[in-house]
């Protein structure tokens, strides 16, 4: 296999905000047993944050960091966020004729080692905004990784080598984060111009399982109308806690789906016929917001038209 076959696999898994590596690929590439000497040859680009981005810090007075470390870098043309200390919102408001009074906070994914805040962030934010809908991006606390971005990528390979094998763990601050973020615009909803009774919730892949958690421990959760759960771990069922509405949707060679099949909407749908389930062929892991010509190209046209039709929306 050629290094460029690598590079290809390694541009569709940072879209999906997940980094997967597997070790016999480098080895294929290069004919060399040194995995990490090989990524290093990989390029990350530091970015500074983009000029006049709006944010609304989830907590008064910044009271979990009192330095902000995050780092904004650009990775096979694609952007994302890391060692966030200090949580945000990110607002995004429609045209003043299409504003339908309804909002949806967007949690992207990123294996809790960084935000994929281009392709599960502002892209999917354009579009809810551009069928009505206010939106705000997560950007939740992330634990530290190496400040160097080819350190980082090293990093990376090596924790998601195993992506579909094992089960990712638990961050709990991205969780508690997002049930202040449902408190903190239902709470200022008159402000923003949104009905406090019309907020969503979708989360992306590791934003996903930050949803699944907050159903499960946190009283914030019934602030939630409705979720959706995008290519998220499939092993990982929801326990207990409300079932409020619910759009899944994954493709059928996303090695999450590989590893947990049907066990998340087959228990879901034993405690609620409230969902709605899209397995699509093909796409693999992190559609998000850029087609690639496979079915999954779709998926954005279906959960509109879902929050327009279905009776709970």
């Amino acid at each position: 296999m050629k290094l460029e076959r690598l590079k290809q696999r390694l541009a569709v898994a940072l879209m999906a905000g997940i980094l997967a590596v597997f070790s016999y690929t480098v080895y294929a590439a290069t004919g060399k047993d040194d995995t990490l000497f090989d990524l290093t040859a990989l390029q990350a680009e530091s970015l500074d944050k983009p000029g006049g981005l709006q944010e609304i810090s989830l907590y008064a007075n910044n009271t979990i960091a009192e330095e902000d470390t995050e780092l904004w870098e650009r990775f096979f043309g694609q952007v994302m966020v890391r060692n966030t200390v200090l949580p945000t919102l990110i607002p995004g408001f429609p045209d003043a004729d299409k504003r339908n009074g309804k909002t949806i906070i967007i949690v992207p994914g990123g294996g809790y080692q960084f935000v994929s805040i281009e392709n599960e962030g502002f892209g999917i934010a354009r579009q809810l905004q551009n069928a009505g809908y206010t939106t705000f991006i997560l950007k939740y606390r992330l634990p530290h990784t190496p400040e160097d971005p080819q350190q980082n990528i090293v990093a990376l390979a090596k924790l998601f080598s195993s992506l579909g094998e094992k089960k990712l763990a638990d961050h709990q601050p991205a969780v508690d984060d997002l049930a202040a973020a449902l408190k903190l615009v239902s709470s200022r909803s008159a402000e923003w111009g949104v009905d406090p009774r019309q907020i969503g919730v979708i989360g992306f892949s590791a934003g996903a399982r930050t949803v699944i958690r907050l159903l499960e421990n946190h009283s914030e959760a019934s602030l939630a109308q409705h979720v959706a759960l995008i290519y998220p771990p499939m092993s990982h069922t929801v326990k207990n806690g409300p079932r409020p509405p619910l759009f899944l949707t994954i493709a059928a060679d996303d090695p999450l789906f590989s590893q947990g099949g049907m066990a998340l909407p087959q228990a879901w749908y034993r405690q609620s016929r409230n969902i709605e389930f899209h397995l699509f062929s093909s796409g693999g892991h992190g559609f998000g917001s850029r087609p690639s010509g496979s079915t999954s190209d779709i998926w954005m046209a279906n959960y509109l038209s879902w929050l327009e039709h279905h009776k709970a929306m």
